[in-house]
């Protein structure tokens, strides 16, 4: 104990505490000016833990330092030691002391240099333009091309999100009816939302000359925006702060779009009056409705529709993007609600492009659907609002729905290049490019894909199906289990299931199947629904055991033929049921029957996509 006391004393006397304490400080102040810095200059947050190891790494020498020296206003000098009474000064250098200090400073040299080779060694995927793989360069970008980022809440209530991502939207709306303008999609510029990408590497990845930015403040009906417009390189090109009342919300969104317009292109044509401003707190509905509607919880987005058009009947948007949730529902009944909503958002507003896209996407969910009156309805759309990426991806849906291949093209082209991060439109573009032979331009659209902050299930999963069919099945088992663990849906279980098999990880493979054979009939991720006769077998038709509630669970191609074939059965034999059967025929039959159908994919059809068909246990 005594020998602890005085170790602690020597070490106050040599002032050690404080050099650790100043040592832990300098790295910490190093570090967060990394964490500012890195991201603008395009540096990889990943190149952060070098920094972090060479500070753990330094600590120690810091200390060793402290203990045998001191700096005071003549240098450095050696601390005397506690039994030199008769020195009780810092003592000057000697020979040794020289020797040892070079030592101190090759060891820093090669701590500093490791720090740097590994931050410059960091996979350059995550820089501003290798992130992708293929980002446009300054000479291919989209000319008047803006994307508008997802305005930041900075108000005290984060129920306020909703509404801010509403405003942005709702700049974009009106930026995008500017013809002169190439405006990115929602999808894309919002999956920045919170991240620290640098506006350069964002511009990279989308592919534009400006990006706008801004942040909102709501404070009962008071409002502040503040918007500023950035070009390519992150250097301030507009800027401007909005103090008003709520009820100039309105105002103030053309007001942005107005000056953001006329900054971006050299001449614009100025756009109609909005005519009727519906009321603040069913605009305030309309905004959430819309954020989820994009997220996709459809159920949630309608009732929020029908709160805003409830409280004002004579809001023709809201009665717009309620017809496209209705629509999304998928039954009859709702479909036909869906018709109504269009009818009366048309009768509200005549020329309201969202309401005239809603009803070429109703035509085309209809039953029968009406594929040459929806392609007439939306091409209308297109003439007007060329920047409209759901129109540009049903319009394609559409004509592909027709077996227009050649027409379809170009519009999933011109989709890409306005919303290039919307996962169906680049899961369409790859595998059509796959089709065509072109794998590496197929595989830069994924990578460029999954260079998005966080990439969502539905992009994971389209990458895996993609690595699966080209026989990356490594990757194709990292993005499955990626997206199994985000949404844990059918599509993406089952990818990992193939992903567990192909990689022969059966014990995983069948604690996946377990949880495929759990999910509710019907459930997310069923993409194909169809009345088989319970009995039925054959090539594409497997009757596994019926399942909970009496029903009966199997799957077909997507396409209805090819050479998955043999991997149906598969899906019906390897249950646990069979597996634990004890039967090693029917084990080894089983991963042949699947090797098989993994050997011989189909070109241009990713491996898995296979969709899911809920059969009745008795008869129709």
């Amino acid at each position: 104990m005594q020998a602890v006391i005085r170790l602690y004393r020597e070490a106050r006397r040599r002032k050690l505490f404080r050099t650790g304490a100043l040592y832990v400080l300098g790295a910490w102040l190093m570090l967060q000016v990394a964490d500012v810095l890195f991201p603008g200059f395009g540096i990889p947050n990943a190149a952060i833990q070098a920094l972090v190891w060479a500070a753990v790494l330094g600590f120690p020498v810091a200390l060793v330092f402290g203990w045998l020296y001191e700096i005071n206003p003549q240098g450095i000098r050696r601390t005397a030691s506690a039994g030199a009474s008769a020195l009780p000064e810092p003592q000057p250098l000697a020979r040794r002391d020289y020797l040892i200090l070079a030592a101190f400073a090759v060891i820093t040299g090669v701590l500093v240099f490791r720090a740097v080779h590994d931050i410059r060694e960091t996979p350059l995927a995550a820089s501003p333009e290798a992130a992708t793989g293929l980002a446009r360069g300054a000479g291919e970008r989209l000319a008047n091309s803006i994307a508008v980022l997802p305005f930041a809440n900075i108000s005290n209530d984060p129920d306020n999100d909703y509404f801010c991502d509403g405003v942005s939207e709702e700049i974009l709306d009106r930026l995008a009816g500017f013809r002169e303008l190439n405006v990115i999609g929602r999808t894309s510029s919002f999956a920045f939302k919170g991240s620290d990408y640098g506006i350069d590497r964002i511009s990279a990845l989308l592919g534009v000359r400006y990006v706008l930015q801004g942040s909102v403040r709501k404070a009962g009906d008071q409002l502040r925006i503040s918007a500023q417009l950035l070009d390519a390189g992150g250097r301030q090109v507009w800027s401007q702060s909005f103090d008003r009342q709520l009820e100039k919300i309105f105002e103030i969104q053309s007001e942005i779009a107005g000056a953001v317009a006329t900054t971006v292109a050299s001449h614009v044509t100025a756009q109609p009056d909005i005519g009727h401003q519906p009321d603040l707190e069913a605009y305030e509905h309309y905004l959430t409705g819309r954020t989820l509607l994009h997220l996709r919880e459809i159920h949630r987005a309608q009732a929020e529709f029908e709160r805003a058009v409830r409280i004002d009947p004579e809001f023709a948007e809201a009665h717009a993007d309620l017809a496209i949730a209705q629509a999304l529902s998928g039954t009859q009944e709702e479909i036909d609600r869906a018709r109504q909503s269009v009818e009366r958002a048309l009768q509200l507003k005549p020329r309201l492009l969202r309401a005239r896209a809603a009803q070429g996407f109703v035509l085309m969910a209809s039953d029968p659907p009406d594929p040459s009156g929806a392609e007439r309805v939306l091409r209308d759309v297109l003439a007007q609002d060329p920047n409209m990426s759901d129109a540009l991806l049903w319009l394609h849906n559409t004509l592909d729905e027709q077996g227009r291949d050649e027409a379809a093209r170009p519009i999933l082209e011109r989709a890409a290049l306005i919303d290039p991060l919307h996962p169906s439109i680049a899961a369409n573009l790859a595998g059509r490019l796959l089709w065509e032979g072109q794998t590496e331009h197929a595989q830069r659209i994924y990578e460029r894909l999954l260079a998005q902050p966080s990439p969502g299930a539905g992009a994971l999963s389209a990458a895996a199906g993609f690595y699966g069919s080209t026989g990356q099945v490594g990757e194709m088992a990292a993005r499955s289990r990626e997206a199994a663990l985000r949404e844990p849906s059918f599509p993406y279980l089952f990818h990992l299931l193939q992903a567990c098999a192909s990689l022969g990880d059966w014990e995983l493979a069948d604690a996946v199947n377990d949880r495929l054979l759990r999910l509710p009939p019907g459930g997310a991720g069923a993409d194909l629904s169809s009345n088989v006769p319970a009995g039925s077998k054959g090539p594409d038709r497997c009757g596994p055991p019926a399942g909970p509630g009496g029903v009966r669970r199997t799957w077909t191609d997507a396409r209805g033929s090819g050479p998955f074939r043999e991997g149906h059965c598969w899906r019906s034999l390897c249950t646990r049921r069979r597996l634990r059967s004890g039967d090693r025929g029917a084990r080894a039959d089983c991963r042949r029957r699947f090797a098989l159908s993994r050997a011989r994919p189909r070109l241009g059809q990713p491996a898995g996509t296979l969709s899911r068909v809920v059969v009745p246990a008795h008869g129709r």
